[in-house]
């Protein structure tokens, strides 16, 4: 197994370790537990991350935060995909018609809409919660890969499998569902993970304008702008939330780009 390969398995693994463990951290501790006695400890033997203004230890309320920011990126991330292949191949196989005009229409909106206003004001208009910060996810991610697969399925038109299943005279429904998609699949999907770090940081940005995941579960947005009021006294508060949500976007930007590589032999 060469360095590259390994590398990739890695980061796949500690990604994985983050969202089992997280998930099922509360078999080991309740993270929402509030132990006052305890307050602002800072990191040591007893709390290896220290403790919050409330008494609840660092570490796990951020790996907690860390597995279901990560969660709600990934099921976002899925969804998106999938809606841009479904809107990107129907663009594409409809190129220049109205379906395209109106789809290719879509995603320009959504590449050009001021999305941090749009996102603030349609949070405030519906409330916060989980659900809708999984829509605004998802509202925000579709357009890329939709737009990638449009212009690969342009370029793909006139191929000569397109061709034969046209004689054998497949609907375009099929044509879309059982031609086009498996062939734009493998490159949208990798090339849709570079995507994957940014929903994570809007994840946390939802959190800290207090438009996300509601207390009291942990979200790392949350964590970060608590622990501010506290940089100077508690520093763990807000540098531990931060530092693993910076290694989340690395590892996962580094899978997209090894992802890449091993499929265009290392070439970008």
């Amino acid at each position: 197994m060469n360095i590259q390969r390994l590398s990739l398995f890695i980061s796949l693994f500690i990604l994985l370790a983050i969202l089992v463990i997280g998930g099922f951290f509360h078999l080991w501790g309740n993270t929402t537990e509030v132990n006052l006695a305890a307050r602002f400890e800072p990191p040591g033997l007893g709390y290896p991350g220290g403790t919050d203004e409330l008494g609840r230890d660092v570490i796990s309320r951020t790996i907690q935060g860390a597995s279901l920011s990560l969660s709600l990126a990934l099921l976002a991330w899925i969804v998106s995909l999938l809606v841009g292949l479904a809107l990107g191949s129907a663009a594409g196989y409809f190129n220049r018609g109205p379906i395209d005009v109106f789809i290719s229409g879509l995603i320009t909106y959504a590449y050009t809409t001021p999305f941090i206003i749009f996102l603030i004001a349609f949070l405030g208009l519906i409330g916060p919660g989980l659900v809708n910060a999984y829509v605004i996810l998802v509202l925000f991610a579709w357009a890329a890969p939709a737009r990638q697969t449009r212009a690969i399925v342009i370029g793909l038109k006139d191929a000569g499998y397109m061709k034969a299943a046209h004689s054998f005279g497949y609907s375009a429904r099929e044509m879309i569902a059982f031609v086009v998609i498996p062939q734009v699949f493998k490159p949208v999907l990798i090339a849709s993970l570079a995507i994957m770090p940014e929903i994570i940081a809007l994840d946390a940005v939802l959190s800290f304008f207090g438009l996300g995941v509601q207390p009291p579960a942990p979200s790392l947005g949350k964590m970060i702008v608590d622990g501010m009021n506290y940089l100077s006294t508690a520093w763990w508060m807000t540098m531990i939330p931060v530092a693993v949500l910076l290694v989340i976007c690395l590892l996962v930007r580094n899978l997209a780009n090894l992802m890449k590589q091993e499929r265009y032999g290392g070439k970008d």
